[in-house]
């Protein structure tokens, strides 16, 4: 239950953000798109370690980051469906320093649709309770994306990620830097 609520509020995050971005039709359907199939990998990964209450092993953590490129086998077998939607289903865990998975990509490596799936995600995960946490505060979550993992995500979709949920015209007043 936990997966497909968080799936379908990334979704909606990712288009309702693509709007304010003003993206094009077809490149909005593939944004939402993204957001909706990034954790399809997670149908392969067992219940036991999705549904764990506590922190997982080192074992169980390589299992569960098996998703990204198990949701990317799968979506790539559907007819029709764009590198694009794919490689944000592939990357929404890459970070821009290398540290993320499947691959350690840098930022210039990572496609713009997966950095903004990424922030969604993270965002969608620190304000929602799960099974080992209870829910955040949406400025708490703020509060951690921008001090604690602005250099692991793209500082400008962070910047205005932050400034479109705040709905703030001005970029000039946010110093990710």
């Amino acid at each position: 239950e936990y997966t497909f609520t968080h799936s379908l509020n990334v979704g909606i995050i990712c288009g309702v953000l693509g709007r304010w971005l003003k993206y094009k039709s077809k490149d909005l359907d593939e944004l939402i798109l993204a957001g909706l199939l990034h954790d399809l990998g997670k149908m392969e990964i067992p219940d036991s370690i999705l549904n764990k209450p506590g922190k997982l092993t080192p074992k169980e953590m390589e299992v569960m980051q098996l998703h990204s490129t198990l949701g990317f086998k799968f979506v790539n077998l559907v007819p029709n469906i764009s590198q694009q939607i794919s490689y944000g289903i592939l990357q929404h865990h890459e970070r821009i320093d290398g540290s993320g998975y499947p691959y350690g990509l840098i930022e210039a490596e990572i496609q713009d649709l997966s950095k903004i799936v990424a922030i969604c995600d993270i965002f969608n995960a620190l304000t929602t309770r799960r099974t080992y946490k209870e829910r955040m505060n949406s400025f708490f979550a703020f509060n951690i994306m921008f001090n604690e993992m602005k250099n692991k995500l793209s500082a400008s979709y962070l910047k205005k990620f932050i400034l479109f949920m705040g709905h703030k015209e001005e970029e000039s007043s946010l110093k990710l830097s």
